[in-house]
């Protein structure tokens, strides 16, 4: 499925199992915090997880600025 999104709509596509799951077994809680607030919601601790990766995977924004349609301010 993320192979046939890439080639529809090019993007970089974050599977978030991997970082919750080891195999069938996902993480309830991590280092004392709870990730999950209900069946569908990630917790702060647990959006935080997401978010880093997120982050990590965004271009240098000093990069960005090179770009004719895309503005960066501080």
């Amino acid at each position: 499925l993320n192979d046939e999104m890439k080639r529809l709509a090019p993007s970089d596509v974050i599977d978030p199992m991997p970082l919750y799951c080891r195999g069938a077994v996902c993480d309830v809680r991590r280092n004392g915090a709870y990730l999950y607030f209900d069946d569908g919601h990630l917790t702060l601790a647990g959006s935080r997880i997401l978010a880093q990766t997120i982050l990590a995977r965004l271009p240098d924004p000093s990069r960005l600025s090179q770009r004719h349609d895309l503005t960066v301010t501080q």
